[in-house]
């Protein structure tokens, strides 16, 4: 098939779609004819040497899709990355006219909670274009089972579950019993889509027992809004300073090695699409705390691959509890979460888009 996904990228790393987006793309070009179109002037430069290279406005300054170059004028399909993308409406309107099919990957933008999130601002947009938007598409490309269920808004008669895939690692960390459980969490600092709120109460909470475990987590991400100063405050205030760090993000290598020196992922997000971070902290070998807004909970249950809770600071505590109690079983759960992340390898996936992209169609 040729397609042609497009997407409006920020470029910031500590954004899922930023990293699994292009990574998405340039696994589906080992199967399909693809072209990427970002529609704006941001372009990394890694997006510039994959096995699909990034388009940007800079290139194809009208924003259409005939304006592409042949055979992606005309494609067989088109897949949104994202859905609250005002820029994508003239694409949309042309694909109409044309009668060329489009898929949209919502990224979690459709669920409930994410709703709720700038809600008048939503639901003049729903009004105003995205419910057209929607009810256009093909089918909808859900990244979990969760996700859909979650996203009953948007009760698509055709829809997409496929996940996020991770590149198959040549090594994975080498787990040692030592003192002490060094959890880590990578990703934005958003306090409340992350909870990280729910995070610090869990840990005021489970204080005693993680001072007699050493446990300790050090979070890493980018500022939201001033909320590392918060959230450095409110450790303070709940005297945790000792239990919780608060770290600027981390990259490449430097996140490789976080990553394998650590005991413990942890995730209390209160809403996710698939995220990529954890899906990475798995392939590491590396067990995980996840809530159920991680989107990932039943799988960490069923493979045994660490500790879930509820979105709730008192569950969080209690798992918390159980980790320090049980320590001796993070090595195995953390090889229980690399036989898990092999499930989620882009090769396969991939093939399985291909298949079901091609199942709507027909």
């Amino acid at each position: 098939m040729n397609i042609v996904f497009i997407s409006k990228l920020s470029g910031r790393l500590s954004t899922g779609p930023s990293n699994s987006v292009p990574k998405q793309v340039n696994a589906q070009a080992a199967v399909d004819n693809v072209f990427w179109y970002n529609l704006n002037y941001v372009c990394r430069d890694e997006w510039k040497t994959g096995a699909v290279p990034c388009h940007t406005l800079d290139e194809y300054p009208d924003g259409s899709i005939s304006a592409l170059p042949e055979p992606f004028n005309n494609p067989d399909l088109v897949v949104y990355e994202g859905f609250y993308e005002f820029p994508f409406d003239k694409t949309v309107f042309e694909l109409k006219r044309k009668k060329i099919p489009y898929i949209i990957i919502p990224r979690g933008s459709m669920t409930e909670r994410a709703q709720s999130q700038k809600r008048l601002k939503k639901i003049f947009g729903n009004l105003v274009f995205f419910n057209s938007f929607y009810r256009g598409s093909a089918a909808v490309h859900f990244l979990t089972n969760r996700e859909r269920d979650d996203s009953k808004g948007f009760n698509s008669s055709t829809c997409v579950i496929l996940p996020n895939g991770i590149t198959a690692r040549t090594r994975s960390r080498v787990a040692v019993e030592h003192e002490g459980i060094r959890g880590v969490s990578i990703g934005r600092l958003d306090i409340d889509h992350k909870g990280l709120d729910l995070l610090l109460n869990a840990v005021e909470i489970a204080q005693d027992i993680m001072r007699e475990a050493s446990f300790c987590i050090n979070l890493y991400g980018s500022s939201e809004n001033g909320s590392a100063d918060q959230l450095e405050k409110d450790a303070i205030e709940k005297g945790i300073t000792d239990l919780v760090t608060i770290n600027p993000p981390v990259f490449g290598p430097d996140k490789d090695k976080l990553l394998e020196n650590s005991d413990l992922f942890v995730i209390t997000s209160r809403y996710e699409g698939h995220p990529m971070s954890m899906l990475e902290a798995l392939s590491y070998g590396l067990p995980c705390l996840a809530t159920d807004g991680s989107n990932m909970r039943g799988e960490v249950d069923c493979a045994k691959a660490g500790w879930t809770s509820d979105n709730s600071a008192e569950g969080i505590a209690a798992s918390i509890s159980e980790i320090c109690e049980n320590k001796s079983e993070l090595i195995e759960r953390g090889r229980n979460g690399l036989e898990l992340s092999r499930m989620y390898e882009w090769k396969q996936i991939a093939h399985r888009t291909h298949d079901e992209y091609e199942r709507c169609l027909n």
